[in-house]
This record gives structure tokens, sequence and C-alpha cells, in this order.
């Protein structure tokens, strides 16, 4: 459970898909592409177009079988030119796109394993319903040898989680919610049984995160309303603002500038809401090291701080 903005000691959730970490910032659109956030690697930001013109593509198509053959062979080739632009973990879930679209004379569709070879499930039922040991699965979904499952439906678990999506060899892959026992909810992007992607989380303690997350945790570009009214948009990690990004405080105050474990570290500017305004160094979340500070009234000190103190003023220039 991510903590509120002003208690930022973070969860300290599994991490062990770091092959996913070029979720953070590319392989998808960025919700707000038209600020000055850090860009991605040039690898990213050549894959991120491809795969946006494929989802669009995607959308556009008529459900089921009805989409006519040209059209979904050209959607079939915007993924996996997609694919040949994109990191392993991308390119992967662009692959599983590209062969969900292949389909045969029937109409049944195709996937992907995880070493990238299509292939078609054969059907047993339209509707399954299976429990295994404290796993119950319903919906549109395939038995595959070994005993596992793939397609679309709901997973439910003895303790009280409920999973709704995609489900690829008895894992969540691809698109998918989950509600928590303990009130908790992710509905976006699944990868391998780990949320991983672009998402939405509803954390139990009322905050609400919008953006990329790798292994369950905000990671990369977000927005996280804070319950307390605090806002904060830009970069993350591991459940914290960390990077360059941007506090709008429930008081009306504003930092924007550098973050490291959820406080302001580096440089940046902190505006109050009474007009006064401090811009430059920050260790911790105080102001410390060279900066200016402006009161509303037009007066200003230029010097060093120490520990959110001013302690030396800046020598006046000839």
């Amino acid at each position: 459970m991510v903590p509120s903005s002003r208690d930022r000691r973070g969860p300290h959730w599994a991490r062990t898909l770091l092959s996913l970490l070029c979720l953070q910032v590319g392989c998808m659109p960025s919700l707000w592409a038209q600020e000055a956030l850090p860009s991605a690697p040039d690898t990213l930001a050549s894959c991120r177009p491809f795969l946006q013109k494929a989802r669009e593509a995607q959308h556009r198509l008529p459900a089921g079988t009805a989409a006519p053959e040209a059209m979904r062979q050209a959607v079939k080739a915007m993924w996996l030119e997609a694919a040949a632009h994109c990191p392993a973990a991308a390119a992967a879930l662009a692959r599983n796109q590209a062969a969900a679209l292949e389909g045969d004379a029937d109409g049944a569709s195709r996937t992907v394993d995880a070493a990238g070879r299509s292939y078609k499930p054969e059907l047993e039922s339209p509707l399954l319903d299976l429990t295994a040991q404290d796993t119950h699965y319903h919906g549109h979904l395939v038995r595959e040898s070994g005993g596992l499952v793939s397609g679309t439906g709901e997973v439910r678990w003895a303790q009280g989680d409920v999973y709704t999506g995609q489900i690829l060899h008895s894992q969540r892959h691809g698109e998918g919610e989950i509600v928590w026992a303990h009130g908790q909810r992710y509905a976006g992007e699944w990868f391998h049984d780990h949320p991983s992607g672009r998402g939405r989380m509803r954390f139990a303690n009322g905050n609400v995160y919008e953006g990329m997350v790798l292994d369950g945790q905000p990671q990369g570009l977000g927005r996280m309303a804070y319950a307390s009214g605090d806002v904060y948009k830009g970069q993350m990690q591991q459940g914290q603002p960390q990077g360059q990004g941007r506090m709008s405080y429930a008081s009306g105050d504003v930092y924007e500038g550098q973050w490291q474990s959820g406080r302001p570290q580096g440089q940046g500017v902190y505006r109050w809401a009474s007009g006064d305004r401090y811009e430059g160094a920050w260790v911790a979340g105080k102001k410390q090291g060279q900066g200016i500070f402006t009161w509303a009234s037009g007066e200003r000190w230029s010097g060093r701080f120490q520990d959110d103190a001013p302690v030396q003023a800046e020598a006046e220039k000839p």
C-alpha cells in the first residue's frame, strides 16, 4: 500500500521482471505527451509510435470475425512492425496481438508462447468452469496440455481476490483487472502474472494512481492523487516520487523539480499559496545549499541555506 505524500516509505513488493523496465517511460503513449518530462532512450522512443499506431488500428477493427481479411492482415503487419522496433517485453506483447489476428478458416484465434511460437489451443468448450485447488476459473477459456488454460474469463481465489481479464497458460497476461480482498484494485496491463505496463491503481488507503506500473508498483511516468488532497505528476520509482515531477499540495503550495525517495532533492522551485517562493537546492525535503527566497512583497534573499534556514548571504557584486 503506497503511503500518503507526507509519509512515503513505500512498500517492498517483489521486483522480479527487471526486463520490463522499458515500461517506465516507453512501449506505450505517455499520459502527458506535451509536458517536458525526461525522454526515454532512443530505442524506447522509436518503439512507442509503432505501438500507438497498431493500437489505434486495432480499435478500428469490427468486433469478432466480421473484420475483412485485408484489414486484419494490415493490423497484424503493424503489430509485427512494432515488435521489430521494441525491446523484448513489449515485443512479446506485440507478437501476441499479431498472432491473435491470424485466425483460421473457422475463425479461431491463435496465441504466442514465451518463446514467440504461434499456436492454436484445442478448444474443448466455449464456456469453461474449472476449479484447481483454491483457484476457480470461469469464462471463455480453452484447456491446454498440462492442465493449463488460456482465454478470457474470471479467476477467484479462496482468500477473496478476484481477477477478470485475459489469461495465458493459467497466468494473468494482457489486459485485466484484479480486486484484492483487502480493498485494493488494479486495472490495466499484465505480463506473466505481474501487474506491469500501463494501468490504474486504487489503494485501500484512498490513494489513486494512473500511469506506468512495474510488478504491482507505480514505476515510471504517472499521476498519484493522494487521499490527503495532494496530487503528484511525474516520475515514480517503487511507489514513490523520484526523478522530475510536480506536487500540488492541498494547501495550495506547489513544488516542481527533482525528487528522491518521495522528497524534494536536487534543484527545484517551491511556491507557497501566500505568494512566497524559493528556488534552489534541496536535500531530503529541506532547503539546503545555494538558493533564492523571494517574498510576496518582492523582497528577496540570496545565499546559502542549511537545514531549511538561511545561514550566509551571497556577497554583493560590485
